[in-house]
């Protein structure tokens, strides 16, 4: 069935929704059903586990794909990201000068223009938010005792009120026209844990090489996170 606008809007709604409640059953501690995460702290976002580091000061970040059908097969993808867990279209380019990479999902990180320009309206209209700071390990936004890496994430109310939003964004991509001239095409959601080591073009490449040689997606992720641990 051909893919409408309004489907579009559905898709889109529904990664909204979901990551809406995903923040909400976060930060209740229960969802609407009464399935429970482990004891936490609303206002500092800290989880009590009982096995385990203690008082570990916990945040997430997310990234998410939905594809959406048209009569052309898999026609257009919605991403939905918050913090530096990252997407990434890949496939490779007709010409060695062009990147592997077709798109990329905008990391939520302090020293991002976006993320200085909106904390700095937010201390204009005179809310308490942290301006992010710089030293020679990267940039970072001081919350009580702690320094956060990242201007967006999962958190609890008390950092949220510093500026540090669960905001997401949400993206479409149109796979057919973008994917158009590439051939060993793929899409690689991963967190910062893969990107902290590897760049957007490292993985690209090695992704189409592997996809080239007949590797499956389990042991593409496989060889990726080995790869990472080597570094």
């Amino acid at each position: 069935v051909e893919l409408s606008n309004s489907g579009a809007d559905d898709i889109e709604g529904a990664l909204e929704r979901s990551w809406e409640s995903t923040c909400d059953t976060y930060r209740n501690g229960c969802d609407e059903n009464g399935e429970c995460i482990v004891d936490y702290d609303p206002r500092e976002g800290v989880l009590f586990a009982e096995t385990g580091s203690e008082n570990l000061v916990a945040g997430t970040t997310a990234t998410v794909a939905a594809f959406g059908l048209s009569s052309r097969g898999t026609g257009e993808m919605t991403v939905l990201n918050c913090g530096d867990s990252r997407t990434l279209v890949i496939g490779e380019p007709q010409s060695a000068r062009e990147s592997f990479v077709v798109f990329e999902t905008r990391d939520h990180s302090p020293d991002d223009e976006l993320e200085i320009e909106r904390l700095k309206r937010g201390q204009e209209e005179g809310l308490d938010y942290s301006i992010p700071m710089c030293s020679a390990s990267g940039s970072f936004m001081v919350v009580g005792d702690f320094q956060y890496a990242l201007a967006r994430s999962l958190e609890g109310s008390f950092v949220t009120d510093k500026g540090i939003t669960s905001e997401a964004d949400v993206t479409r991509i149109d796979l057919v026209n973008s994917m158009a001239d590439r051939d060993d095409c793929a899409v690689v959601l991963a967190c910062d844990g893969l990107f902290e080591v590897m760049s957007n073009e490292e993985v690209g490449r090695e992704v189409v090489r592997m996809r080239r040689a007949g590797y499956n997606a389990g042991d593409i992720a496989k060889n990726l996170c080995g790869q990472a641990l080597k570094k």
